[in-house]
């Protein structure tokens, strides 16, 4: 018997326990969830996602993005529409992209945009996992976040959406993922709800049917 051993067995009998604990209990294993959520799965995610203040836009193509993002853009009042203060992952998707400057965001940076590896439509949450192009930044610094969302990996829980993260073998874990529900927000201040306390203002999610490039 081991010191531990001993301590331990002493304590027992104190409490009037029988010294013999039997061997450990099994752990339980983790069900894996076989349900979806109901009705429409973008839908689902789209109303859950506006329920946290976020805008959503569904796209039918790549080939659409630049245009809607001078529209809407043009809606916010930023100086020079925004365009020019687009920094942007530098992602397969967002190559196309005339208005993007692949870079990762700065401080002063009012709109950056980047792509989510996936998306739960249990919460309306984007999942963004960091890696060499990916700079996590961009849900951090810019005023204005824009997340571009592939729709097959929108799943409906959370538990889907690691299937969905780069696989460890070959390219190892990353170091950082995030689950982003709506913009950042406190309600520190007289208990009133500020958008934008400690990362954006605004979330703005663009989901994308065909993202052929």
């Amino acid at each position: 018997m081991t010191d531990r051993q001993a301590i331990l067995s002493k304590i027992r009998r104190s409490l009037g326990r029988a010294d013999n604990v039997g061997s450990p209990p099994v752990p339980l294993q983790p069900s894996v969830v076989s349900v979806e959520v109901p009705g429409n799965l973008i839908e689902y995610f789209t109303a859950s996602a506006e329920e946290k203040s976020t805008t959503v836009a569904r796209l039918s193509s790549l080939s659409a993005l630049d245009d809607h993002l001078t529209g809407w853009l043009g809606t916010l009042s930023l100086p020079g529409g925004g365009a020019q203060y687009i920094a942007a992952e530098n992602h397969p998707f967002l190559e196309g992209c005339s208005q993007c400057d692949l870079r990762a965001p700065e401080p002063d940076d009012l709109v950056g945009i980047n792509v989510a590896v996936a998306a739960v439509a249990e919460t309306g949450s984007v999942v963004i996992a960091s890696s060499a192009i990916n700079s996590i930044s961009f849900g951090f610094l810019p005023e204005t976040n824009i997340v571009v969302v592939d729709s097959r990996t929108i799943v409906s829980f959370y538990e889907e959406s690691w299937a969905f993260l780069p696989d460890p073998g070959r390219h190892g874990m990353p170091r950082n993922v995030n689950w982003i529900t709506g913009p950042s927000r406190t309600a520190d201040i007289e208990q009133e709800i500020q958008l934008g306390a400690h990362g954006p203002r605004r979330l703005h999610i663009v989901i994308i049917d065909d993202v052929t490039v």
